[in-house]
């Protein structure tokens, strides 16, 4: 059946938006407002994910801080100070089937699921949100019955 076929890099987008470790934390809030993202991918000079940063998770770190935004010291935090070791960065890769994918998302209520090489390489070579997987399973679902 095709629903089965379909992978994950048929629909991952491959300019993936992410942010060095190292980066500021200023830099993490312009990069989310820029481009209207509820999270970004946080990665190491390799390019290796090393986890996610919510915008939930600046909110709460500013107002425990005591800091706004674009507060001076938000130009000496580094974005590695707001992940949290104890959580799992949760990934696919590209030979993944989308079926799999929109189950793990709808278990974990995700919205974004960043594409990584392999297990054993999580280097990120792109994205995928919940809304491009509905769309391409009921495209397929559509192509089946008609």
């Amino acid at each position: 059946m095709v629903y089965n076929t379909l992978a994950a890099s048929a629909l991952m987008s491959a300019m993936p938006f992410y942010a060095s470790k190292n980066c500021t934390l200023a830099d993490v809030i312009k990069k989310i407002e820029k481009y209207k993202l509820s999270q970004i991918v946080i990665t190491d000079s390799n390019f290796a994910i090393v986890g996610i940063i919510t915008k939930k998770q600046i909110a709460k770190f500013l107002l425990l801080k005591g800091l706004k935004r674009y507060d001076e010291q938000t130009h000496e935090i580094r974005a590695k100070e707001l992940l949290d070791v104890s959580k799992t960065c949760v990934t696919a890769y590209p030979t993944t089937q989308i079926s799999e994918i929109k189950d793990i998302m709808e278990m974990l209520k995700l919205e974004h699921i960043p594409i990584v090489k392999t297990p054993w390489n999580r280097i990120l070579v792109g994205f995928i949100s919940y809304g491009e997987v509905q769309n391409a399973l009921g495209e397929v679902m559509c192509n089946i019955l008609f």
